[in-house]
């Protein structure tokens, strides 16, 4: 596991443009997601079509009762499942670090 960190659109874009999402969902909830390593992005696009995505799992504690999601999870990855995404100020930190140790 390389740690790489990618974003999951709690409501996946695929489903933004079909009319019962457009009706169920607001923009702002469409829009939202969390940060998780590639591999857990992976696995739960390989366990969870993206319709029941958006209407079934499309908040970190049902993403988290997934019982396959959770298995792979408790196995691989406990370290890095569905880590919130760092905020500005954290990221402006962290440029500044590395830019000091340069």
């Amino acid at each position: 596991m390389d740690g790489q960190m990618t974003f999951h659109h709690l409501i996946p874009r695929a489903t933004h443009g079909k009319r019962w999402c457009f009706l169920r969902f607001s923009k702002e909830e469409r829009a939202s997601g969390v940060c998780m390593c590639r591999e857990c992005h992976d696995e739960v696009h390989r366990n969870i079509n993206e319709k029941d995505l958006a209407l079934q799992f499309n908040t970190i504690q049902s993403l988290q009762s997934h019982p396959e999601l959770r298995s792979f999870v408790d196995d691989k990855a406990p370290w890095t499942w569905l880590a919130s995404p760092p905020s500005r100020k954290a990221r402006e930190n962290d440029k500044s670090d590395a830019s000091r140790k340069a």
